[in-house]
Formats: structure tokens, sequence, C-alpha cells
């Protein structure tokens, strides 16, 4: 897919989107892949196990999810809490989820200054360890919807470099070139950005419409917390996580502490930003760690990681 032109826009984005709509999953890291089908055949293993292993990978989490709010399991409503839906399919249905998993089969080597997907999942993490805390610090009404959105707020970058991958490493290197955000160089390429390909694909999958929304909303303005407050928590963890360097700074510089106090869901009272910041780098460390221990030693160093 190339970039549209003005009358082919419409077109080229219903075709993308009819393809998002007819993913079954998405591939996931090898390393994790393999650390969650041991754990399938360990018998002393239990759902909270597998719940512990899913919750750190974006792509599982999301299918985990799908499957749990399906129209064979009849819910009255839909199950936006991993731990929820991990009890409510039990050990052998996660285990086949995870056994049919499938794991990415091209390095993002071709975009020049590509962070490597470790670097993905690790914000990933430490977004959802900022969505969950302040979602509870703040007393929202999303605690039970919060963690997840965080862990798979950019689900629709994994989209496109599952089924656009030549694409997205081209904007990855418009995005690096003239350091400009991740998702103006989709929006530039594509005529739309990851956000609402995410959305697409929980609405696509029957996941929760608040948590739809709020991936749809993490990079458009400020959310008011009063209409939607997981999308304004999603926007202020995603925030807060690149200003404490754990994000992609080397497409765009991070937002300071001040733009972060001046959002609407804070309504300019003061905040413990040590805390979350704390919170999110000690999530994605544990992700780092986990990677490393489960196989996988292609890491990025301290200092990679914060020019990222």
């Amino acid at each position: 897919m190339t970039a549209p032109g003005a009358g082919s826009t419409r077109d080229a984005l219903d075709r993308l989107r009819r393809r998002v709509a007819a993913l079954g999953g998405l591939p996931t890291l090898p390393a994790i892949a393999a650390e969650v089908l041991r754990a399938a055949r360990d018998p002393a293993a239990t759902v909270v196990d597998m719940t512990a292993r899913i919750a750190r990978d974006p792509p599982l989490a999301a299918r985990v999810l799908k499957v749990a709010n399906s129209a064979s399991y009849g819910m009255t409503r839909t199950v936006g809490s991993l731990s929820v839906a991990c009890v409510l399919l039990g050990m052998k249905r996660i285990a086949g989820i995870a056994a049919n998993a499938s794991t990415f089969r091209t390095p993002l080597a071709g975009a020049a200054g590509a962070p490597p997907r470790e670097a993905l999942w690790e914000h990933a993490a430490a977004c959802a360890a900022a969505c969950d805390l302040l979602a509870r610090r703040l007393k929202l009404d999303v605690v039970a919807e919060a963690f997840v959105t965080g862990l798979i707020h950019d689900i629709g970058t994994t989209v496109l470099d599952a089924v656009l991958h030549e694409d997205f490493e081209r904007i990855l290197e418009l995005a690096a070139a003239e350091r400009i955000p991740l998702y103006e160089a989709e929006r530039r390429m594509l005529g739309t950005d990851h956000a609402h390909i995410g959305a697409w694909l929980a609405e696509a999958w029957n996941l929760p419409p608040q948590i739809a929304s709020a991936v749809a909303a993490h990079h458009g303005p400020p959310c008011d917390p009063g209409e939607a407050p997981l999308a304004a928590a999603l926007q202020a963890a995603d925030a807060a996580v690149r200003a404490a360097g754990l994000g992609f700074a080397r497409f765009s510089p991070p937002p300071s502490r001040e733009e972060l106090s001046a959002r609407p869901l804070f309504a300019g009272a003061a905040y413990d930003w040590d805390e979350l910041e704390t919170r999110a780098a000690a999530a994605a460390s544990e992700a780092r760690e986990f990677l490393a221990a489960a196989g996988n030693p292609a890491r990025p160093s301290q200092g990679a990681r914060q020019e990222l």
C-alpha cells in the first residue's frame, strides 16, 4: 500500500479496514510465544500463571479478549479485564490460543533508526502500569479496563508491521528522518494512523467500546475525563511514559512535566510524577528481563533505550 492520493484515500482505507477486520490473530515475539507455550505444557501452571505471562504481550492479550468476547461465551456485557477473560476461558482454552500464536518472521532491519520490537513491548508494559496507576490514584471508574487498555494501545503498530510490513518500515524511516511522531508519518503515507487502526481491530474483535474509543483517541486532542475517563487516562499515561524516556524520542521530543500537568485529567492539580515514572520504569524493566529470561538475548541497553 503506497501513500494514497485524495481520490483513492477512501478506497485504500476501506481495503485496509477490511484486512484488519479479517485478522484472526497477530504475531508476537518468538521469545514470548515460547515462554507461554512452556507454561501451557507445565502441569503445575495455573490460569493465574498464564495470565501473568499473557499480560506481558499485547497481541496475545488482545486475542484472549477477542475470544472471551465472542458470541460462543454468551456474556451479557463485554469483558475488558484480562484476568476475568482468562478465568472465563480456562487453562485449556488459553493454551490453545497460545499454541496457535504466530511469530514475526522478519526483523525491523530495513528502517533506519527503527526501534527493536522489544522496545515496543517495553513501552506497552510501561503504559499499562501507568494507566492502571492513574485510574487508581485518580479514582476513575475504569480501573478494570485501564491496565489492558494501556497494554494494547499501540496494537495498531503491530497490525501495520504484520500486514503492511514494507510500508511500516518506510513510515519508520520517514518519522526518524524528519523527527516527527510516528502517527504523523502514518497519516501522511496511509491517510490514517495506528491509533485508529488499533481501534478498528478492537471493534472487529468485539472488545468493550470504551477500550476501542480510548485506543482511537490516544493521539488525538486531550479528552475530557468526565466524558471519556479511560481515554483521558490512556492519553496521560502514554505521554507520561514518553516523558520518562520510555517512548520513542528518536521520532519526536517527549512532553515536559508542565505539559503533562496541563492536561484536563489533572485540572492543574499537583501530581506525584516520580511515583508514576518509577512504576512505569519498573514495568519496562520487568518486561525486558522477561524477554531475556525467555531466551531472547537481543535487547537494547539502557543507553540505547533512552535514545529510542
